[in-house]
């Protein structure tokens, strides 16, 4: 599900230009690094007074405009109508319409309407044929739809399932790290008008103990252990940026509102960077093959996702 900058659900979220504080334990270095802006796989978004009808009203151009719009400029409600419009485009690609009905889903589903979700989902699964990618991506946002159970956000295998060849002190330090883990993942972001700061502090918290249990199993571990506990540090990351985009509380103002979105856009683009980091370092490990093969592919998501958003806020400057 991915992916993921902070959305207000029923009303576009005003993006920030500047980045806020980050919060403990982020790295500035590594996170600038990783903003860096790189090759996407989508086109750029046309521009609207500057690009041939012929190109605005292709279905390319669509899906690559409803693309900056969700994850660039985080206005969900023009992505929307805009990949709604591309669904229903019989003269579109089945394979680029597959995509906006995917995208949509997602959208749904962090807005709250599972039932919306699950129907793009049907539209995905028709329009898709054999692409093995959409079909993959489609079971895997089904599984977190219907699933009631925060640990089904766990990237890789299940907390608690990890079979290791090490030596008895680094297994036991494996089981206290997974436990430490279902604890951060437990521990679900609501945003209440109240509590914004306690939440997101406990949060963070829970984020630094798991993560400094990993560390250790880096440090003690075989190349294996080295592996699963860098990819787990790097899911954890994925998973707070994703947090972090929950709903806002309905009884903001416009003016807290936009506070609030800009320090939380900024917070969940960082923790993506870190997960980004994180996901690469895997591949530098000797071994753990597996694990390698995970990271690849988030990272690459990750890559796309934050190469848009590091071309957009060059564009707003």
């Amino acid at each position: 599900m991915l992916a993921c900058l902070l959305v207000a659900c029923g009303e576009d979220a005003s993006p920030g230009n500047g980045m806020p504080s980050t919060g403990a334990g982020l790295d500035q270095r590594a996170m600038r690094a990783d903003l860096a802006p790189r090759r996407s796989a989508l086109p750029s978004a046309p521009n609207a007074s500057t690009a041939p009808i012929d190109q605005l009203d292709s279905p390319t151009a669509q899906l690559a405009l409803a693309y900056h719009r969700r994850w660039v400029r985080g206005e969900i409600g023009l992505a929307r109508r805009g990949l709604a419009s591309l669904v229903g485009r019989d003269d579109a690609p089945d394979l680029l319409r597959a995509r906006a009905a995917l995208w949509l889903s997602e959208i749904a589903h962090l807005c709250g309407n599972k039932r919306a979700a699950l129907e793009q989902l049907e539209v995905v699964k028709r329009l898709a044929g054999q692409d093995a990618s959409l079909a993959r991506q489609a079971r895997e946002r089904r599984a977190r739809i219907v699933t009631r159970a925060p640990l089904a956000d766990v990237r890789g295998p299940v907390p608690g399932s990890l079979r290791l060849g090490e030596s008895p002190q680094v297994k036991a330090m494996i089981r206290r790290a997974e436990q430490q883990l279902v604890a951060f993942y437990r521990y679900v972001v609501r945003w209440r008008l109240e509590s914004m700061d306690r939440t997101l502090l406990r949060k963070q918290a829970l984020l630094g103990r798991a993560v400094a249990r990993y560390e250790k199993v880096e440090t003690l571990g075989g190349p294996a252990a080295k592996a699963a506990a860098r990819f787990r540090i790097a899911a954890m990351y994925h998973h707070m940026a994703e947090a972090l985009t929950s709903e806002l509380p309905k009884e903001l103002n416009k003016e807290q509102r936009r506070k609030s979105t800009r320090k939380l856009q900024g917070l969940s683009v960082a923790y993506l960077g870190r997960a980004l980091s994180a996901y690469r370092a895997v591949a530098r490990v000797a071994g753990g093959q597996r694990w390698k093969q995970l990271a690849q592919r988030e990272a690459q998501s990750l890559g796309r996702l934050l190469g848009g958003e590091a071309k957009g806020k060059s564009k707003r400057r």
